[in-house]
């Protein structure tokens, strides 16, 4: 049997009887991208009818988007529990505003640009919102010559500083000493 269409069944298996309380492990495995969706809206709907649901995901973008708390468990042990939005504030880090550079560009324009990005070699100003407010004001006067991004902090970068490790820039996976 394939596994996307394993899910479904272990999950239909899981609501036979209409229960009040729902374990769902790992419910988006092997899903494509719409199924997956489509779990979601289940379980949404599931969370309407006040069902409780306990949900096991190594997915951080879907206890984000589906949890209204979050336990993190490394080692077997509980080491943060929250709302996904309190473990973020938490535990996330800054905002990060990502600029790019256009190719025609003052000199000097350039280098106060190089001195705001307090990343040295990237182009990736991280701060609390009022810093990067200052930033993007800076930067408002060349909106021809840069494009910026907004980055949230996620959940994941949250449960990756609670388990000692932390994703680049590049989005690869580095090592903390700090684990917990």
């Amino acid at each position: 049997m394939p596994g996307g269409l394993r899910q479904r069944v272990g999950i239909a298996v899981a609501l036979a009887g209409d229960p009040e309380i729902v374990f769902l492990d790992e419910p988006t495995t092997g899903l494509d991208p719409k199924s997956r969706r489509d779990t979601w809206k289940l379980i949404e709907e599931l969370k309407k009818k006040g069902k409780t649901i306990f949900l096991t995901t190594h997915y951080m973008e879907e206890a984000e988007a589906l949890a209204d708390r979050v336990a993190i468990i490394v080692r077997g042990r509980i080491v943060a529990l929250d709302t996904p939005e309190g473990l973020i504030r938490k535990f996330g880090g800054n905002y990060k505003l990502k600029v790019r550079v256009g190719e025609r560009i003052e000199k000097d324009v350039l280098e106060k640009v190089r001195k705001l990005c307090l990343k040295p070699g990237t182009n990736v100003v991280e701060g609390q919102l009022a810093e990067l407010l200052e930033v993007l004001t800076y930067l408002a006067k060349f909106t021809e010559h840069f494009d910026v991004e907004l980055v949230k902090p996620t959940l994941e970068e949250a449960f990756l500083k609670l388990i000692g490790a932390r994703i680049s820039e590049e989005g690869e996976l580095e090592e903390n000493s700090s684990a917990v």
